[in-house]
């Protein structure tokens, strides 16, 4: 449970989804939207009034609707916050600033420790970008 008032990511909750254990948050964890979504929790306004709705609405579960909801938690967890899965969306962001040339590399490149992103430029059509080594 992260009834938080703001949170960024809130990697306790992926960590809780990774292993089947739904989330129960606020609206002001970030990933909320996924959360609701893909069923694997519960959602609620960050106030007294959402957090005992939160407890309540959990304690109230029966317990095939629990199941449901903790084999929701692992794939939603699988879907979207598992390494592979964010390496891919970093990827997918990322693509359209590499080179045409060096585009069947990107994933290879997004793994590689040695490649400092930072340095590369912010345009997407340049072909002129260098690996610099960190």
């Amino acid at each position: 449970m992260l009834p938080s008032h703001q949170e960024n990511f809130g990697i306790a909750v992926a960590e809780a989804l990774a292993c089947g254990t739904p989330a129960l948050i606020s609206k002001k964890v970030n990933i909320w939207r996924e959360i609701e979504q893909d069923e694997a929790g519960i959602v609620a306004d960050d106030d007294f009034e959402g957090t005992c709705y939160l407890l309540q609405t959990w304690l109230a579960l029966q317990g095939e609707k629990r199941q449901l909801m903790k084999e929701h938690a692992i794939q939603c967890f699988r879907n979207r916050f598992e390494i592979t899965k964010s390496a891919e969306s970093i990827v997918a962001a990322i693509t359209p600033f590499v080179p045409s040339s060096s585009r069947t590399n990107v994933m290879a490149d997004v793994l590689d420790p040695t490649i400092n992103f930072r340095t590369l430029r912010s345009t997407p059509n340049a072909e002129d970008h260098q690996k610099t080594a960190v």
